[in-house]
């Protein structure tokens, strides 16, 4: 599970670095409840590229939005009138169809944006290539995933925005099992088992636990308090 408030924190300050408006937090938890309820078998690795993508093709508000531009540059585009919505930039009649989108509307709904997003990356259905033929079984190509979406476009950029979401969501994940395992007595299985577990698999885990649980060998440093932004805050992740 992920820590909301530890994502949050993160991306403010890697991504969203002039602060986070209310639309882009709740935007983004709608985002990871349906990743953690209806695709978790989707790896962070592979949810980290998602959010990057849907950053870059939202421009940033991470909602579903329509494909900008006036109407004489929209009917310039070869696909017209089936133009880019929701969250990935749904585009052509085939897609329409897929997801069940007849007007624009409907596809700024967020159970059409969500569905068409991760099946459409996951199956290939935008261009032909998938998560898996960039992201998993030990490779992570963000430079290349951008195939999935639209050819090379901006296929760095994405890439860096990428490895930003995938900290954060890294961050936010390895404090659960910490949090768990304190909770029990040093001398129970599960304390062990959770113990082990950290200590093999992960190092900011590994790091995490030892300064929590032996705090006498491994102090925990404070952190600076983060700097309030201009912007206005969400009422409960935007608080310094």
């Amino acid at each position: 599970m992920i820590e909301y408030s530890v994502f949050f924190r993160s991306v403010r300050k890697s991504i969203f670095t002039t602060g986070l408006t209310k639309g882009q937090v709740d935007g983004m938890e709608k985002i990871l409840d349906y990743w953690q309820g209806e695709h978790e078998n989707v790896s962070l690795d592979q949810m980290a590229y998602i959010l990057a993508t849907i950053y870059w093709e939202t421009a940033h508000k991470m909602v579903p939005v329509k494909e900008a531009g006036g109407e004489r540059y929209l009917r310039s585009k070869r696909y017209y009138p089936y133009i880019g919505v929701g969250l990935v930039q749904v585009t052509w009649a085939q897609n329409w169809r897929r997801w069940g989108i007849s007007k624009v509307e409907d596809g700024l709904s967020w159970p059409i944006a969500l569905r068409a997003t991760f099946e459409g990356m996951r199956q290939g259905a935008f261009t032909g290539k998938r998560l898996d033929d960039y992201i998993g079984n030990g490779r992570r190509d963000y430079v290349g995933a951008r195939r999935i979406i639209n050819g090379v476009d901006r296929n760095k950029e994405i890439a860096a925005i990428a490895e930003k979401f995938r900290t954060a969501l890294r961050e936010a994940q390895s404090d659960a099992p910490v949090l768990a395992a304190v909770s029990q007595e040093p001398s129970t299985p599960e304390f062990k088992d959770w113990l082990l577990a950290a200590l093999r698999d992960d190092e900011e885990v590994r790091e995490a636990i030892l300064a929590l649980v032996y705090p006498e060998e491994e102090p925990t440093e404070e952190t600076e308090p983060m700097m309030a932004y201009d912007d206005e805050p969400h009422e409960e992740y935007g608080q310094a």
